[in-house]
């Protein structure tokens, strides 16, 4: 298994691996299947834009084959610099269980500690998503509130929780 950035040689297949994800899990995931993540080149255009320490797209690699994801973006403001938030993760249904979120969230947290600066990592779950909730925890991510009925699906609400990883203890 590789880790590493995504790059926009890989738009299409993170275009294909997203549009899977809406449609596998389309409650874990703000954009509907049928808004979808835009065209191949829409999606190359994105991925050209980061890549950088503060804002990166990273792939697990089984081989050739894009089988995970996971995004990071740092806050831009000065005074919320100090903040990154973690977006879009997602493994292959036949490759759960393996330990390659698990792996994901390892490269990804590794990478965030090298922002100069860099305090806390926050990002936002389906309250129902318990096996996601269970990988954030381990890596000592806590909850810090509940957004109720944040999401609106398939005729269900769905409230999300806040979660939070300092990366710094002392809160200076």
């Amino acid at each position: 298994m590789e880790f590493r950035i995504l790059t926009e040689r890989d738009a299409e297949a993170f275009h294909h691996l997203y549009r899977e994800a809406l449609q596998t899990y389309p409650e874990a995931f703000y954009r509907t299947p049928e808004e979808g993540v835009g065209t191949v080149e829409e999606v190359a255009a994105f991925l050209r834009e980061r890549g950088g320490p503060d804002d990166f797209v990273l792939g697990a690699f089984d081989g050739e084959t894009l089988v995970g994801m996971v995004g990071f973006v740092r806050n831009t403001v000065v005074k919320t610099r100090h903040r990154g938030h973690i977006w879009g993760m997602y493994v292959r249904p036949d490759r759960q269980g393996r330990g390659i979120a698990y792996r994901l969230m390892e490269a990804l947290i590794n990478r965030a500690k090298t922002c100069s600066g860099l305090e806390q990592i926050t990002l936002t779950v389906v309250s129902e998503n318990r096996p996601a909730k269970a990988l954030y925890a381990k890596w000592g991510f806590q909850k810090y509130g509940t957004y109720p009925r944040s999401l609106r699906g398939n005729g269900r609400a769905l409230d999300e929780d806040y979660m939070v990883l300092f990366l710094k203890s002392d809160g200076s």
